[in-house]
């Protein structure tokens, strides 16, 4: 599956309402076919010395989402990106839903957001954590 790669550069205190909008314009892909993950989004968000960094794959069919999601949520840059320049990894966990008919219940998502983003701090001047 190709991907299309795009940094994305959130705008400060945007609100629930904008990462709603954001969330829904990723809806509009179409379910995986037989299993395979043809349309699945990639979502990273990564924390060097430099600060906090997301980046979105999407296939590369799929392109147009991103002005899309340029209107779902006024504020944001979205930079065509060419890959993100890693050292090798030392640990790596994929986390995912286990029901595709539960959603996760988040009373106060603006906790739940700044508790992930504060995950993502680096312990090292040399440590990037993804």
């Amino acid at each position: 599956m190709e991907r299309a790669y795009y940094r994305l550069i959130f705008p400060e205190n945007l609100e629930h309402k904008a990462v709603l909008a954001f969330i829904n314009v990723l809806g509009g892909l179409p379910n995986t076919v037989t299993g395979r993950t043809s349309s699945a989004i990639v979502f990273e968000a990564w924390a060097d010395k430099k600060g906090v960094h997301h980046r979105i794959g999407i296939p590369a069919n799929y392109t147009h989402l991103i002005d899309q999601l340029r209107t779902a949520t006024r504020g944001l840059n979205v930079q065509p990106d060419e890959g993100l320049a890693l050292a090798d990894f030392s640990y790596a966990s994929e986390f995912g839903l286990s029901s595709k008919t539960k959603s996760l219940q988040i009373e106060e998502p603006g906790r739940v957001a700044a508790s992930l983003l504060t995950s993502l701090q680096t312990l090292n001047p040399d440590e990037v954590t993804v």
